[in-house]
């Protein structure tokens, strides 16, 4: 259910993209950059370096403060940002864009940690905020209906989806068009930063259902 091209946050700040073939980019979110300050080093690794899941793969030095970067996923550092090196300021201006810190090589596989913190920036969507079907077809992408008989899958947990960047009446079209098809929204922060989350809830087997009707009867 990946959508290649989305971001996925850490609940440290960090954002991981996957870039298809293996290939992940890192770098810091917008609370990140907004705790920091204004970025004026950037310490980052070396290509060919490896690093473990959640140790630290760089550090940023802001103004009045230090900032560390941990990596989402296990990989080895394939490029850093050229552009850092002599304009590290681009880590506070655009940190979800021109502001990206490195990439690595990793296995292609998404921590389920991650999975569940998949966000989808407005642009990759604004072809079809005004197509109830499109929208629709994309949600169910997704987030499918779990089955129980695919042993790889947890159907015990949330899955869910952010948006972010999207206006107050897009963040309406994709709550009616989410409700038509099962799923729930809520929007969460303020002002420019603020997200509507997408998610199906844990599915229900036959015999939950049945367990369930019959507590109410009692």
């Amino acid at each position: 259910w990946l959508y290649v091209g989305g971001l996925y946050f850490t609940k440290t700040h960090e954002w991981f993209q996957d870039e298809g073939s293996g290939v992940g980019r890192i770098g810091i979110s917008s609370v990140a950059q907004r705790a920091l300050g204004e970025v004026v080093f950037c310490r980052l690794p070396q290509e060919g370096e490896r690093f473990g899941q959640m140790e630290t793969i760089a550090t940023l030095e802001a103004v009045k403060t230090v900032g560390e970067v941990k990596s989402p996923v296990y990989g080895q550092v394939i490029e850093v940002n050229p552009r850092l090196e002599s304009e590290p300021a681009l880590v506070s201006y655009a940190p979800l864009t021109e502001g990206w810190l490195l990439r690595l090589a990793f296995n292609g596989k998404i921590p389920r940690y991650l999975q569940r913190r998949h966000t989808v920036p407005r642009e990759k969507i604004e072809g079809i905020l005004a197509d109830t079907a499109a929208l629709q077809s994309f949600l169910l992408e997704q987030l499918p209906e779990r089955r129980s008989d695919d042993g790889n899958v947890d159907t015990n947990r949330q899955e869910t989806i952010t948006l972010s960047g999207l206006r107050t009446f897009e963040r309406g079209m994709v709550h009616v068009a989410a409700e038509a098809i099962g799923l729930s929204t809520a929007s969460h922060g303020s002002g420019a930063g603020r997200r509507l989350i997408v998610s199906r809830s844990p599915r229900k087997e036959p015999n939950q259902v049945e367990e369930e009707t019959e507590c109410m009867d009692d």
